[in-house]
C-alpha cells in the first residue's frame, strides 16, 4: 500500500508540471503504465523460482560474468524439456550466484512426472541434474483434485477411485471404484460386484459365465434356458431340451440320443419324444434306456410304432447295460422318403448321488441306416 501511494504522489507531481505537456490521453497512458507494471509484479511473484549456488573448479572459485542456461527436464538423463532460459550472471567473491526464473511452475506442472534442473555455464553442463520438488502438483503425499479430465494411456492403481462422471483408461486396478456407471468394452474382473443387492440398479451384459450360483429373489427372464432344467424351480412349464442335429445308427453299436442329468434323491419324471425313420422298408429300430451307475433307479415305458395304426408298449427296469429295448418294425409304406414317425420313452427315476445321468440310445437291427431326427426332445420334471 505504501509503494502504491508513493507512485500516485509522483504521478500527481508530474501531471501538475506544465513542462511535461501531458493532455488527458497522456495522463491516462502514464497511469496505465504504472498500474500495468504493478499488476505484472503481483502476478509473476506467485510463479517465481529462486535458484542459487557456487561456481568453482576444483578448489578455485570462478569469479566473473558468465552465461548460465537453466533447462528443466522430465528425466534424470535424456527426457523432454518443459522450460529453458539463458541468463548472464556475475558471480561473487566465493563464486556465488543467484537467479530468479519466472513461470517455471506453470510450464512444468504435470503431477505424474518428476522434474530435474540442468545448469549449463558457458557451454559446460554442471552434472548431475538437480531434482525439483518445489511445486504442490509434484508432491505425491497430498490429495490431487481436478475439475477436468484425468486421462492415461497406461494404468491407474489406487486403493479408491471416485468419479462423478467418467473414468476412461485401458486398465483400472482398485479395491473400490465408486462411480455412477461402469462401462467396459473388454473384460472386467470383480471379486465382489456390489456388496448389497441394491448397489446395482441396472446391469447390461452380453454373456454371463458362472461356475457358481446365480441367485435372485426376483425374476429371471430369458428367451430360453440351455441344459436339462433339472435345477430350475417354480417354472410355469417344463422346458424342452432339443436334439440339434440328425443322428444315424446301424446294427454295429448303439448311438446316444440324449444324456439327461439326474437330480439325486429326487423323483425325475422324464418324457422323451423321438422322431425316427428308416432308410429301408421293414427295418426295425431298437431304442433303449440305461443309467450310468448301479443302484436304485426305476422303470421306463417304451412306446413304439409297429404298424400304420398300431403301437406296442414295453416296460423295462433301468440298468447300466439294459438289453430290454423297444422294437419298431416298420411296415411297408411308412418309410417312403425317410418320413419320420414318433416313438416315446417315459421314465420314473429315483437316483442316488452316483447315478448322475440317464442315457437314451438307439440302433438298427440290420446294416441299414436308421435316423433320429433333429427336433426330437425330452422334458424332465423334478420334485
Amino acid at each position: 500500500m505504501k509503494n502504491l501511494h508513493e507512485i500516485e504522489e509522483k504521478i500527481n507531481i508530474l501531471l501538475k508540471k506544465n513542462t511535461i505537456g501531458l493532455g488527458k490521453m497522456n495522463k491516462a497512458f502514464l497511469l496505465s503504465v504504472f498500474i500495468l507494471m504493478l499488476t505484472i509484479n503481483l502476478i509473476s511473484a506467485s510463479d517465481v523460482s529462486v535458484w542459487q549456488g557456487q561456481y568453482y573448479t576444483g578448489t578455485v572459485f570462478n569469479i566473473g560474468t558468465y552465461e548460465f542456461n537453466f533447462t528443466v527436464y522430465d528425466a534424470l538423463t535424456g527426457g523432454d524439456t518443459c522450460y529453458s532460459n539463458t541468463t548472464t550472471l556475475t558471480t561473487g567473491n566465493w563464486g556465488d550466484w543467484e537467479t530468479e526464473q519466472g513461470e517455471v511452475g506453470s510450464a512444468c506442472n504435470n503431477a505424474s512426472k518428476d522434474y530435474y534442473l540442468n545448469i549449463n555455464i558457458d557451454g559446460v553442463d554442471q552434472t548431475p541434474r538437480r531434482r525439483l520438488i518445489v511445486w504442490d502438483s509434484l508432491r505425491k503425499d497430498v490429495d490431487e483434485i481436478t475439475t477436468g479430465k484425468l486421462e492415461t494411456s497406461s494404468q491407474v492403481i489406487a486403493p479408491t477411485i471416485q468419479a462423478d462422471t467418467e473414468i476412461i483408461a485401458p486398465t483400472i486396478n482398485a479395491s473400490h471404484i465408486i462411480t455412477t456407471n461402469v462401462t467396459t468394452t473388454e473384460t472386467g474382473f470383480f471379486s465382489n460386484l456390489g456388496s448389497l443387492v441394491d448397489r446395482i440398479i441396472n446391469l447390461w451384459v452380453i454373456d454371463i459365465n458362472a461356475t457358481g450360483n446365480i441367485e435372485t429373489s426376483q425374476n429371471v427372464s430369458a428367451e430360453y434356458f440351455k441344459g436339462d432344467g433339472s435345477l430350475l424351480t417354480n417354472l410355469p412349464s417344463l422346458t424342452p431340451v432339443y436334439l440339434e442335429n440328425n443322428l444315424t445308427a446301424t446294427n454295429e453299436t448303439y448311438t446316444t440320443i440324449f444324456t439327461i442329468a439326474l437330480t439325486p434323491n429326487k423323483m425325475n419324471v422324464i418324457r422323451a419324444y423321438l422322431a425316427q425313420s428308416s432308410s429301408a422298408d421293414g427295418v426295425a429300430i431298437r431304442n433303449r434306456v440305461i443309467i450310468n451307475a448301479t443302484g436304485p433307479a426305476g422303470f421306463c415305458s417304451l412306446e413304439t410304432l409297429n404298424g400304420a395304426t398300431t403301437r406296442s408298449i414295453q416296460n423295462i427296469q433301468v440298468g447300466t447295460n439294459s438289453e430290454d429295448t423297444g422294437v419298431t418294425t416298420l411296415p411297408a409304406g411308412l418309410d417312403i422318403l425317410n418320413i419320420p414317425f414318433i416313438n416315446f420313452a417315459t421314465c420314473a427315476i429315483l437316483a442316488d448321488a452316483d447315478q448322475t445321468n440317464l442315457i437314451i440310445q438307439f440302433t438298427s437291427e440290420t446294416e441299414d441306416t436308421v435316423t433320429t431326427h433333429a427336433g426330437a426332445y425330452y422334458t424332465n420334471a423334478v420334485n
